[in-house]
C-alpha cells in the first residue's frame, strides 16, 4: 500500500494546480481501498481570512453538491437495474 500512497502524494502539484485554476481555497482527499485509507491529504486553506490550513476533522460545507454526488455513486446501479428489467418490459 505505500507504493499507492506514494503515487497518490506525487498528484500534489497536480491537485494544487486544480485548485487555482478552479479556485477551489481547501481540499481534503482521501482515497480508501478495500476498507482501508490508502491515502489523506489536505491542500489550501479552510478559513482563507485566518490563512488556517485544513485537518482531517475540517467539516466543509457540502450544500446542494451533496445531492448530485449521490445521484452520480447512484448512477451505475441505477443503469444495470434499468437493463436488465429492460427484457422483462418487453
Amino acid at each position: 500500500m505505500d507504493d499507492i500512497s506514494k503515487l497518490l502524494a506525487a498528484l500534489d502539484p497536480m491537485i494544487e494546480k486544480i485548485m487555482g485554476i478552479a479556485g477551489t481555497p481547501g481540499l481534503s482527499l482521501g482515497v480508501l481501498h478495500k476498507g482501508k485509507t490508502v491515502f489523506f491529504g489536505n491542500y489550501g486553506l479552510r478559513n482563507v481570512a485566518s490563512k488556517l490550513p485544513p485537518a482531517e476533522e475540517t467539516i466543509y460545507p457540502g450544500y446542494s453538491l451533496t445531492k448530485t454526488l449521490l445521484c452520480l455513486l447512484r448512477l451505475p446501479e441505477l443503469w444495470w437495474r434499468r437493463e436488465s428489467l429492460s427484457g422483462i418490459r418487453e
